[in-house]
């Protein structure tokens, strides 16, 4: 039953039904409709195996399971964003502590300096004194 004229007859009966129920499931517009044309493209395709006496039962599963498939990939998406800021902020953080930790080390290293050559000049009286 996936001749294209008792397909059209499918939508035009079940269309609102199908949307509405998606619509129920995601809040959101664009995304029901999506959800409800890819299973009439798959049944024009000749995915499923409708009947008469539950067809009805066959499209309203089809919307939930496919809803279901569709949050469940948002939570997906949502996860690895997450995941990526996170690891975003922990990269920025670590480049901030290494920046830190140079003008940190480079300051020592210049009071290192400034104490060694006092110490240098230091010896160098010593040295004339004697």
């Amino acid at each position: 039953m996936t001749d294209q004229k008792e397909l059209q007859k499918l939508f035009k009966q079940h269309y609102r039904q199908m949307y509405r129920l998606a619509t129920i499931l995601l809040h959101d517009d664009v995304e029901s409709k999506d959800v409800v044309h890819d299973i009439f493209a798959r049944l024009l395709d000749g995915h499923g195996d409708l009947k008469e006496d539950t067809v009805e039962s066959y499209l309203l599963t089809s919307v939930r399971n496919r809803c279901l498939n569709v949050m469940r990939n948002r939570q997906i998406q949502e996860r690895v964003e997450r995941l990526y800021l996170l690891d975003l902020d922990a990269t920025i953080i670590s480049t901030e502590e290494l920046r830190v930790g140079e003008l940190c080390s480079g300051i020592l290293f210049e009071e290192e300096l400034k104490a060694r050559g006092s110490e240098h000049a230091i010896l160098e009286r010593i040295a004339e004194a004697d």
